[in-house]
């Protein structure tokens, strides 16, 4: 076993949130020697999971005086010394029907005794200001409460320290001291992810560990009692007040509601909790603090929230059997001597507000210990700008970047607009100290990650930027790497919690709608289109309803609800059955889809156990899983739905490699592998590549952020020595700073782009025997471009997917609207469903259409058959919200868990899953949705999809398969119903 490294200085402090890194600043300014070590990274703890607010005292003027004339001077001091940091907002004290009117009427004397101004405001004048307040508050007092940036405070007062001298150890946990008699001898080290224990010889220790100093003060064997209280907070997606508004009322639940730059933040709770390994916000807290606050801000009980995070406060003493209110907010200094130790100091509790005045008195009883005789200066001295800490502020990031008008500086968060020169900044500054960047490490200093897509875009885009000098820690692990920070304004929502999403970065909408164009202008069947193969009488229903006056009235055999793949999948079988159809939807998940097809690849899920072949693993499923809706389809209806889509696809112009009963392996544009069903052809040499690894060469474009191939030779390239990258300049694009996929599709459509991209890849071929690019080989016309490409190439060529929304998946949109139009199915896209109702003869559904851009209003639908294929929530085919899940349309009951607080398990990556994904309605044999006493809610109704329950497709690697096999199934349905109709 190696030695640890020793490492020598005065003063060793342990925890980095913002007393840590204050009392490392205040040391380094008497000229202290220091070295702060922390567990995880700055302000891991309570000190990155409150609410921000930086008190006045008003909250604690009745129960805590003490706390609160502290918190005033401080929060004067704040503002002076750290203006940078705080937004002096001003806050409100609000009171409401129901309130205890003596404690409202005691308030003003109550803040003059601590010094704290508050002054009564007209009721109608507060509203004026902000509209967000009820209008049945019955008081409100003007308050001087701001707003303050935790993490630039601390990052800001540690880069100060280090400027001065002092160090830093980030993911470093103390796991034992030496002892000598009365004094400590050194503190031994383990660095998180494994490496030598460091061994840090210090004069004087000080415990700063927040919610674990009770654990670092008993390795030294000091006993401290500590109470541990945890608050749960929610982030809306929009920001109500300009103010920070609190409830005037004793501290309680739910009471105050923060200014947070873009958002507001809202709570708190208070429950005990004991395992500080195990915090997480529930649903019932959610809705206690929906509930509670609504009442100050009735918009609450509406608005959409995007995170949900908890935290605990570190309170010194017990709080019996209470919820940790009783406890005082003000902090407590330990100099541990009455337990023979003098050399170790504990400082915890308090506030954020009183962060400095922590320091300070824990700096002077470490300074009168060393001898040292300087004066703390914090308090007159201004904490300095440091610029590469900044870029955690709301707004920065757009406003410097609207500034600069630099061409080449590309925005890699588009959500909160954070450029590439802002990760750079913060990139140099971890180097510049000495530590190997990650991702998470990128989230923390800056916006990254904390906009409506938490994440799931920027993480991608920000690798990608960072890789071509190898600058990020990791690289071989993007799905570890690009779980972002959780704790700069949150965790992303959980339980009770929705979850925003967006769209990519990528501009899909010119060549789309030029595609729909061309769709549009052809509704009727060409020559040699398929004959309808079942008699019926929609055609006639169809010269009916034109004949009609008043509202339009479409009449046909079926209608689709759905527009996703499903829905086109339905659309597709009814249409190839000889049925009339109308396909109602908007919009439809096809766009964020990559092109490739999946049957079925994972099963059992919890054990992700990937099958060579999706039919032996259809045949487990069915064993295991008899409720599983692609259980419920036999394997050869499955293999000609599979057979019909794609040849419908090929005769649409986008052909898929044949299908052979067997799951193929893809490379994916982060570097990973997916095993997946069916493969577009333009794809097909990727996965004879990937399974015989020849010498093979990956090109990508500067600029193009949503793939790289370096980080998937990085991730593949110890399997596959012969993997090489090469970047390269797109044709007529060399001044850009980012490019988009689509655009790059439609570029390579022209001979000339094309021919100058295939010379600047020729020269760069050396010995591969395949070259791989990002999908953007055409759009319209991708067949043709792929084949130029291997004609000049003279090798195989593959595409391999890029982020959505891809190029990809708007070519199988294309498509699939191209297949169905040259069927005859008349599609109303630009329409959702207003009304239903079951004509009073049973025979007919009519659907009442709400218009939406480019549609009719006042249409409606009457159809002999519904299928409904609106997905889950995503096609908001499910609608959740705090009363449990809801179908859409013909609200029909859904399957789901038995409470909100099992919907999700507390760890996101779960390979289990969570319940909520398995929520969708019940079909029975027939696949008719059934109603709440168990039997078909319609006889003419039926469902196809992800809308159906017990499945979790995105685990189990089988949504194309699911909409697929389901939309056959149902249409098969479909038509025997309508033959026995039309038979009688």
């Amino acid at each position: 076993m190696h030695s640890p490294s020793v490492i020598e200085t005065q003063v060793l402090i342990i925890g980095g949130g913002v007393t840590g890194t204050a009392l490392a600043r205040d040391l380094a300014l008497r000229g202290v020697d220091c070295v702060l070590v922390e567990k995880d990274d700055i302000n891991a703890g309570a000190s990155g999971r409150n609410h921000g607010l930086l008190h006045s005292g008003a909250r604690y003027v009745a129960g805590d005086r003490e706390a609160a004339m502290e918190c005033r001077a401080e929060g004067e001091l704040l503002k002076r010394m750290a203006a940078q940091t705080i937004q002096d907002t001003g806050g409100y004290f609000v009171a409401v029907p129901g309130d205890d009117e003596r404690y409202v009427a005691d308030f003003p004397s109550c803040c003059a005794q601590s010094g704290i101004s508050a002054r009564a405001i007209d009721v109608a004048a507060a509203r004026e200001l902000e509209p967000a307040l009820s209008p049945r508050a019955i008081a409100v007092f003007e308050v001087p409460d701001a707003s303050i940036d935790p993490f630039r405070l601390a990052l800001e007062a540690i880069a100060d320290a280090q400027r001065l001298g002092a160090r830093l150890l980030r993911r470093s946990r103390v796991v034992g001291f030496e002892r000598e008699g009365r004094r400590l001898r050194a503190a031994t080290l383990r660095p998180f992810g494994g490496g030598n224990d460091v061994r840090i010889e210090a004069a004087q220790f000080v415990n700063a560990a927040g919610a674990w100093a009770r654990d670092v003060a008993a390795l030294a064997g000091a006993p401290i009692e500590m109470t541990y209280s945890k608050g749960t907070l929610l982030v809306t997606h929009a920001r109500l007040a300009a103010r920070v508004v609190n409830r005037l009322r004793r501290p309680s639940n739910a009471d105050i509601m923060m200014p947070g730059g873009t958002v507001s933040i809202v709570g708190t709770t208070s429950t005990p909790v004991e395992d500080l390994e195990d915090v997480r916000s529930t649903t019932a807290e959610a809705d206690l603090i929906v509930e509670e606050a609504a009442r100050m801000v009735p918009a609450l009980a509406t608005m959409r929230f995007i995170r949900a995070y908890a935290g605990v406060r570190p309170l010194v003493g017990s709080a019996g059997a209470g919820d940790g209110r009783a406890v005082s907010r003000g902090f407590a200094l330990f100099d541990h001597e009455i337990h023979g130790l003098d050399n170790l100091a504990t400082i915890t509790g308090g506030k954020l507000t009183t962060c400095r005045l922590m320091a300070e008195r824990t700096a002077d009883l470490v300074c009168r210990r060393l001898g040292v005789s300087r004066p703390c200066v914090t308090a007159t001295t201004p904490l300095p700008v440091a610029p590469e800490c900044a870029w955690t502020e709301p707004g920065r990031s757009p406003r410097v970047w609207m500034r600069s008008q630099e061409l080449r500086d590309p925005l890699l968060c588009e959500c909160e607009m954070v450029s590439a020169s802002a990760v750079d900044a913060i990139h140099a500054a971890l180097r510049a100290a000495g530590d190997t960047p990650t991702l998470t490490d990128i989230g923390l200093r800056s916006r990254v990650g904390k906009g409506a897509c938490q994440g799931g875009f920027c993480a991608v885009r920000t690798v990608a930027h960072l890789l071509p000098a190898r600058r990020l820690r990791g690289i071989a692990r993007p799905r570890r790497d690009c779980r972002l920070h959780r704790r700069a304004l949150g965790q992303p929502a959980r339980g009770a919690v929705g979850r925003a999403t967006r769209a990519g970065g990528v501009d899909g909408g010119a060549p789309l709608r030029t595609l729909r164009r061309g769709v549009a202008r052809r509704r009727q069947p060409r020559r040699g289109a398929p004959r309808p193969r079942v008699a019926g009488p929609g055609r006639r229903h169809l010269r009916r309803g034109a004949a009609m006056t008043g509202p339009r009235e479409e009449r046909c055999d079926v209608a689709v609800i759905g527009t996703g793949m499903a829905g086109m999948a339905a659309a597709l079988f009814a249409a190839e059955q000889g049925l009339s159809c109308v396909q109602i939807g908007n919009g439809g998940g096809i766009l964020f889809a990559s092109g490739l097809l999946d049957l079925l690849a994972v099963h059992p899920v919890a054990a992700g156990r990937l099958w060579p072949s999706p039919y032996d693993a259809l045949a487990a499923l069915a064993r295991d899983e008899p409720q599983h809706p692609l259980a419920r389809v036999d394997a050869t209806s499955i293999h000609a739905a599979f057979a019909t889509f794609v040849a419908a696809l090929g005769s649409a112009g986008l052909p898929y490699a044949p299908l052979d009963g067997r799951n193929r392996r893809v490379p994916t544009s982060i570097g990973t592998i997916k095993t997946t069903f069916g493969v577009p052809l333009s794809m097909i040499a990727g996965v004879a590549a990937l399974d015989a690894r020849p010498p093979c060469l990956l090109v990508d474009f500067r600029g193009l952020r949503e793939f790289s191939a370096r980080q998937i030779v990085a991730t593949l390239g110890d399997g596959w020595p012969g993997l090489a990258h090469r970047r390269i300049e797109f044709p007529g694009a060399e001044a850009a700073p980012e490019l988009y996929a689509a655009h790059l599709a439609r570029a390579l459509e022209t001979g000339e782009t094309r021919a100058r991209t295939i010379a600047r890849v020729q020269p760069l071929l050396g010995d591969a025997q395949a070259v791989g690019f990002p999908a953007v080989l055409g759009l319209g016309r991708a067949t043709e471009v792929h084949a130029a490409f291997e004609a000049a190439l003279g090798i195989p060529v593959f595409e391999i997917p890029t982020m959505p929304t891809s190029v990809p998946g708007l070519r199988l949109l294309a498509a699939l609207e191209r297949a169905v139009a040259i069927r005859g199915v008349r599609r109303r896209h630009q329409a959702r469903i207003a009304a239903q109702a079951v004509q009073a003869d049973g025979d007919t559904i009519t659907l009442g259409l709400e218009a939406l851009a480019g549609g009719a209003a006042g249409e409606r639908v009457v159809a002999r058959a519904v299928v409904l294929a609106t997905g889950r929530f995503g096609g908001r085919g499910l609608i959740a919200d705090r009363d449990g899940v809801r179908e859409s349309v013909f609200g029909l009951p859904v399957v789901q868990p038995s409470s909100r607080e099992t919907w999700h398990r507390s760890d996101f990556l779960d390979p289990a899953g969570h319940a909520i994904n398995r929520a969708g309605i019940e079909v029975d044999d027939a696949w008719r949705p059934l109603g709440a006493d168990g039997r078909p809610a319609s006889p003419q109704l039926f469902a196809a999809g992800s809308i159906l329950a017990h499945q979790d497709w995105m685990r189990a690697k089988c949504g194309s398969g699911l909409a697929i096999a389901t939309a056959w199934a149902a249409t098969e349905q479909v038509a025997r119903l309508l033959r026995r109709t039309v038979a009688a």
